[in-house]
């Protein structure tokens, strides 16, 4: 058990539209990943490709969140918002994989699909605290970095991760995957400068509110 200060997260995953809106104001380029390319030709009816979560390197997550004057969230910080404080459930909704509250590989195998709906897509697989798409459709950035062993010395209050490493921890799973990587306790690791291996989005925290 650990006890977290205060903060507020993004409902939703960071989207295309919100970091078109941030290369606008500082010049960086927008330069889609080939899996963001390949979801916008395949949209969901009524919804534009603004609407997709935004898929990019933990870099560029990182430069988009202190552009907002914001953070990535902590892994406990994520790890709380997707599963409440209440048990140890293994998905946002509960402790059994659910096809429909989640995109999950079975979508893209079965179905022929991308794999990544609009941000939100999914109400019925929110979290305790009402976020959406913590599991399933695409990864997400959190600001630690990996260390498997972490956990076993990490301090009981706001734990922020090593302070150094090789790797980032990516958490929430994507359709590329099975259920097992969309389970709340799942840590994946990448390369903070990746963008093109996995599709990984990211959300914001506001601290000390």
């Amino acid at each position: 058990e650990i006890e977290l200060g205060e903060y507020w997260i993004y409902k939703k995953p960071v989207t295309l539209g919100m970091y078109r809106k941030f290369c606008e104001q500082t010049g960086v380029a927008l330069k889609p990943t080939w899996c963001q390319s390949q979801t916008l030709e395949t949209k969901e009816r009524g919804a534009t490709e603004d609407d997709y979560p935004v898929i990019l390197s933990w870099n560029e997550a990182e430069a988009y969140a202190r552009w907002a004057g914001l953070r990535l969230p902590t892994e406990a910080q994520w790890a709380k918002a997707a599963r409440g404080d209440k048990d140890a459930r293994e998905y946002p909704w509960g402790d059994d994989w659910d096809g429909t509250k989640a995109v999950g590989w079975e979508m893209t195998l079965e179905r022929y699909r991308d794999g990544m709906l609009p941000a939100g897509s999914l109400p019925a697989g929110a979290s305790p605290y009402g976020l959406l798409d913590m599991a399933g459709n695409c990864f997400e950035w959190v600001r630690d970095w990996y260390d498997a062993d972490y956990w076993r010395t990490a301090p009981a209050k706001d734990p922020k991760g090593p302070e150094k490493g090789l790797n980032k921890v990516v958490k929430g799973g994507d359709s590329a995957h099975c259920e097992d990587f969309s389970r709340i306790s799942f840590r994946y690791l990448c390369p903070p400068s990746s963008r093109d291996w996995v599709k990984i989005g990211f959300r914001c925290v506001s601290e000390g509110l």
